[in-house]
């Protein structure tokens, strides 16, 4: 009854408050008989309009028996009628969503008790358990522009299945790591594997850390690789090119071989430092730029026409496409002479002398 008597009032208070506006603005616009009767058929108006909304909230209020309700903890039954000297058994269920601590307060009412009596309701969610066959994979030297495969399991450990999902990660090495599948399901004692694909792009030590995320877990498991990634290894079969005293404009060859020790291919090119572009290069090289598979080598043929009358002292650089530039070298030597002849010389004297004349490099 308290309740109602103080919906009653607040309705008409709020009424009041609603119609004072509308009766001042009538009693300033007409007069007369008029002005009141449109007073009041705006104050019926009014009047059964909000008697109508408070009508269907209290009626909501008073059919609502105010039930305990959780989204986690659940009471079976949560009301009904108890006998003299008997006794009721009441199930709690608990539903989770994540693996944490909840708590929740029912209060059991009954009829002819003036206090509540509290009934706490707690527990723990666990979430599911899921871990690799192994944290951390050393994979020690790899070459770049090399592709890897690995394999991984994640295993289901928990009593309930595991979904989970790869994080996206950056880093220097991050994107060149592959996981085949990245996502899924997994059954109660099942496990997944998964196919990690490694290819790297540069050059340098790399420890990448890679998080996985659980359904219903706050924490994430990890998998983790470290390793250095590093150019392929290739030689020359000679320390130097030496091509001595050459004659101006005149052809001058040398042969070496470039040979690929590593396991991967490379993809080279060859150039002399400081050597013009052609037509006006003094060196040219036989071939300049291809692919050498694994262990195998390619015969190279150094062309030199000397155009300046100089001492060359230059290097052979060899490029990696994808991996650097002046990876190996080796140096270049070379002397031009150019041919030059003396002035004649008499000899002897008079008419019968002999005249001479000598050349020579210098």
């Amino acid at each position: 009854m308290q309740q109602a008597n103080l919906s009653e009032d607040t309705c008409r208070d709020e009424v009041s408050a609603q119609l004072q506006p509308l009766v001042g603005f009538d009693e300033e616009s007409d007069s007369g008989s008029d002005g009141e009767r449109r007073r009041l058929r705006t104050e019926r108006k009014v009047t059964k309009l909000l008697g109508r909304k408070y009508d269907s909230i209290m009626k909501a209020v008073e059919e609502d028996p105010m039930l305990f309700r959780d989204a986690i903890f659940k009471i079976e039954p949560l009301n009904g009628r108890l006998w003299p000297h008997t006794q009721v058994t009441c199930a709690c269920c608990f539903c989770p969503k994540d693996a944490l601590v909840y708590c929740a307060t029912a209060y059991l009412s009954a009829v002819g008790q003036e206090d509540r009596a509290p009934l706490v309701l707690k527990g723990l969610g666990i979430g599911p358990k899921a871990t690799f066959s192994y944290d951390e994979l050393d994979v020690g030297n790899v070459f770049v522009e090399s592709a890897h495969r690995y394999e991984v399991q994640l295993l289901n450990q928990g009593d309930i299945e595991v979904d989970f999902r790869l994080v996206h990660r950056e880093g220097k090495f991050a994107p060149r790591f592959k996981f085949t599948p990245d996502h899924g399901t997994i059954a109660v004692g099942g496990q997944c594997e998964i196919v990690v694909d490694f290819k790297p792009k540069e050059l340098g030590q790399f420890h990448e850390v890679f998080e996985w995320a659980l359904q219903g877990r706050t924490t994430a498991v990890t998998l983790a690789f470290r390793g250095t990634s590093v150019r392929p290894k290739f030689e020359f079969d000679v320390d130097k090119i030496n091509f001595g005293t050459v004659s101006f404009g005149f052809l001058n060859s040398r042969m070496l071989t470039l040979t690929n020790t590593s396991e991967v291919p490379c993809y080279y090119t060859l150039m002399v430092k400081g050597d013009e572009a052609p037509p006006s290069n003094e060196f040219e090289i036989i071939p300049s730029r291809g692919t050498l598979l694994p262990n195998c080598a390619q015969r190279i043929q150094v062309d030199f026409i000397s155009s300046t009358e100089k001492k060359y002292d230059t290097r052979l650089s060899v490029d990696l496409e994808g991996v650097g530039k002046e990876l190996l070298s080796i140096p270049i030597f070379a002397q031009c002479a150019v041919p030059t002849a003396w002035d004649p010389v008499w000899e002897g004297g008079g008419v019968g002398g002999v005249k001479t004349a000598g050349a020579g490099f210098h």
